[in-house]
């Protein structure tokens, strides 16, 4: 957060940069995009799950629901206690498929165990040539058929391998904002509104970074995950008893009998998350609603250690306080759901003390929609989604008007079409408490939202339900949202921001209320910004020769 709100202090904003091309702030010569009625489940029963890869939570046992494959009759259930497999329950009335495995079995493989029993492909016997080569044609032609089955098995499951967001060559991690000493985000000292690489980060290199509301993970060139910043919740995933131990970057351990790399990072207000390459994943800390601490799971309890929550994914987002994946091109929600942001439970059921209560809110469930989903994103209190004919969907918070929909009312409990957003050619959404930034593929940026103190870059007095193209701006690579603020980084490699800032003067807040362009950063010679990610104090950037 920007810290208790005080009179504001008007910048003189100091932009430097050249502009692109005009653009009009939404093309009104496409057509408008007509998509199909999309179906939601609505309230959904407690026991249902809608995917096999979804590993329940429930009294601190995990339950994985195995699809039926041929010649099962039922379900089978793997329950796996905290520390490994316990029991396996089978319902079935015949015989028992020797090939079923849990799906966080072997991880070097293929993701898509889906916890079922993979049936063998029979191939059809080729007619063989009758000569006197009969052997070498025969054996060339089980050559040709083992490449043609190695093909369907990779075309089949090509689709469901992680997504890798790791940068190739691994950065150093620098970062400009306010020092909160209970957070431990920056160390002790005063406020920094200079560039900083702390001491504690100089001795490594990182390939992802991700940051929460108070705390931020890591992850080395060496594949360790790291975390730091408040624990009082768990999200950092370690132990922290020791001294000022949540103030130094301290390694997070995966499971042993994960072998697979992380792919991706999240980070939320009290929770972290990671994906790995076989599609696993796991999850941590616990998640708050209106009454204060939720927990994790459903029983109240906070998960201090990363869990396994879900397999076969492909992608994974999280907001303040709610968690998104994507995975088979099927959205998965769980965690706070009072502002709608779950995108699957009516405002009578998102409170946790209703009927179902927090087992339909802690349990990883499906948006039931009819049309496959390419891409998802989450930011405090909202989730957009991109669907496979690029249209754009949200649901969560919309009280300025954020969700860039026509529906007026505060939260959108259901997902909905933007038609406005769906104009556009998306690259990365990024939202704040109040606002959204869009990055489109051209480097153009759009903001809608809360236009109060400088939150949108722009000269105006009222909220914005559409998106406004900032055309000051010159083409953009990286754009990421703080609570009341945004931050952009040119394809010049400079640094730009506009909103609340993280400096003070004479005890007041200052505000940018157009870009501006942040010295501290753009005085870093032969550096590239190849990552950035904000929380409530800070901006954090990677950086690469």
């Amino acid at each position: 957060m920007a810290g208790k709100k005080k009179a504001p202090t008007k910048a003189v904003a100091k932009n430097t940069t050249k502009t692109i091309a005009e653009q009009t702030d939404v093309p009104n010569d496409v057509t408008e995009l007509k998509g199909e009625p999309i179906e939601v489940n609505g309230v959904t029963g407690v026991e249902e799950l809608a995917e096999p890869d979804v590993i329940s939570k429930t009294n601190g046992k995990q339950v994985v629901k195995a699809k039926k494959s041929k010649g099962q009759k039922n379900n089978v259930e793997v329950e796996v206690s905290d520390d490994k497999l316990v029991t396996v329950k089978s319902k079935r009335n015949n015989q028992s498929n020797g090939d079923e495995k849990q799906s966080t079995s072997n991880p070097k493989k293929s993701i898509s165990t889906n916890g079922t029993a993979r049936t063998k492909r029979k191939q059809e016997p080729e007619n063989l040539p009758q000569s006197t080569s009969s052997k070498r044609s025969k054996r060339k032609s089980l050559e040709e058929q083992a490449i043609e089955v190695k093909r369907k098995k990779t075309e089949k499951t090509s689709d469901k391998i992680a997504i890798d967001n790791r940068i190739e060559t691994p950065g150093i991690m620098m970062i400009k904002g306010r020092d909160i000493v209970i957070a431990g985000l920056f160390g002790l000292g005063p406020d920094r509104e200079q560039l900083t690489n702390l001491t504690e980060l100089k001795n490594y290199k990182f390939k992802l970074i991700a940051a929460g509301s108070m705390h931020v993970l890591g992850v080395t060139e060496d594949g360790k995950l790291m975390s730091w910043g408040c624990n009082d919740e768990g999200a950092l995933g370690r132990d922290t008893s020791v001294e000022d131990s949540e103030t130094r970057p301290g390694v997070v351990q995966i499971p042993e009998e994960e072998s697979a790399e992380i792919y991706s990072i999240s980070a939320g207000g009290s929770h972290s998350a990671i994906l790995l390459s076989n599609g696993n994943v796991y999850s941590w800390g616990t998640f708050r609603d209106k009454n204060g601490d939720m927990g994790f799971h459903p029983d109240g309890k906070k998960q201090l250690t990363p869990k396994l929550i879900m397999s076969n994914v492909k992608k994974i987002a999280s907001g303040i306080n709610h968690l998104v994946m994507l995975s088979k091109n099927k959205v998965y929600t769980m965690g706070c759901g009072d502002e709608g942001q779950l995108g699957r439970i009516c405002q009578r059921h998102s409170n946790r003390d209703s009927r179902v209560g927090k087992q339909l809110l802690l349990n990883p469930q499906l948006l039931n929609l009819r049309k496959k989903v390419d891409d998802i994103w989450a930011n405090y209190d909202t989730t957009f989604l991109r669907l496979s004919d690029s249209s754009i969907y949200s649901f969560g918070l919309n009280a300025h008007g954020q969700l860039g929909v026509e529906n007026d009312d505060k939260c959108v409990y259901f997902p909905q079409m933007s038609e406005s957003l769906s104009r556009l050619k998306i690259k990365s959404i990024s939202a704040g408490t109040q606002h959204v930034t869009l990055l489109d593929e051209q480097g153009a940026v759009y903001v809608l939202g809360d236009y109060k103190d400088g939150r949108l870059g722009m000269d105006i007095a009222e909220n914005q339900k559409v998106p406004k193209v900032l055309s000051s701006l010159p083409q953009i690579k990286l754009a990421t949202c703080g609570s009341d603020n945004s931050f952009v980084v040119t394809e010049n490699n400079k640094l730009m921001a506009w909103g609340i800032g993280f400096e003070e003067k004479d005890d007041n807040d200052v505000i940018y209320y157009i870009p501006t362009d942040v010295d501290a950063a753009n005085r870093i010679d032969q550096k590239t910004i190849v990552q950035a990610t904000s929380s409530d104090s800070a901006v954090f950037l990677l950086l690469q020769d």
